[in-house]
């Protein structure tokens, strides 16, 4: 009986949380009340703050399983890459299409709005550096098969993630996602210049 218990509390926190996303894609981040969410995902308040202590800690719960969705699709690409190289040129494209995720608008206006909760912006960060370890694994890969430099692979790593995340900040709202993908192959082309081993 407890194990089907934990199955449906589980269900209702997946249903608040579609509910809510759903929300978040149409209206926003601020526009969005817990009440709307209530009505949306046909549960009680209660139930929505037992699984989410407020709204903050509902749209970090999206967002990270956000982040998990791409980093799992970038894994499951890299299985028909070659080469370090093809790799990057993969994770590159995955972030320019990442544009298109109607979720990334509110998390935008969230990140603008999330005020000084240290545990808030503590989450922020820790998501936004979840591709590091990633984008690592690709350096090394490439060091070993000699196609990139023997260079400090953390110092690599943390520049290809400043321009993958620089290129995020900088173009959604200005650029087509075809434009947006040429861009990141061309940062890429010019990275590799640097660190390719020829």
């Amino acid at each position: 009986m407890a194990r089907r218990t934990a199955e449906e509390a589980e269900q209702t926190k997946q249903a608040i949380a579609e509910a809510a996303k759903q929300l978040f894609i149409q209206h926003g981040y601020q526009a969005t009340s817990m009440d709307q969410i209530r009505l949306a995902s046909a549960t009680s308040k209660g139930s929505i703050y037992y699984h989410f202590k407020n709204k903050e800690k509902l749209f970090l719960y999206l967002l990270e399983l956000n982040v998990m969705e791409w980093v799992t699709k970038c894994k499951e690409q890299f299985k028909t890459a070659a080469t370090a190289t093809e790799k990057l040129y993969i994770y590159g494209r995955i972030s320019a299409s990442d544009f298109n995720n109607p979720l990334l608008h509110a998390s935008i206006e969230f990140s603008g709005t999330r005020g000084a909760d240290p545990e808030v912006t503590a989450k922020v960060v820790e998501l936004s550096k979840v591709s590091i370890p990633l984008l690592k694994e690709v350096v090394l890969e490439g060091i070993a098969n000699q196609e990139f430099k023997p260079e400090d692979e953390d110092k690599i790593t943390l520049m290809l993630h400043i321009i993958f995340s620089g290129l995020g900040v900088l173009l959604f709202e200005d650029y087509t996602t075809e434009e947006i993908e040429k861009l990141h192959d061309k940062a890429i082309d010019l990275f590799l210049n640097g660190i390719r081993l020829t």
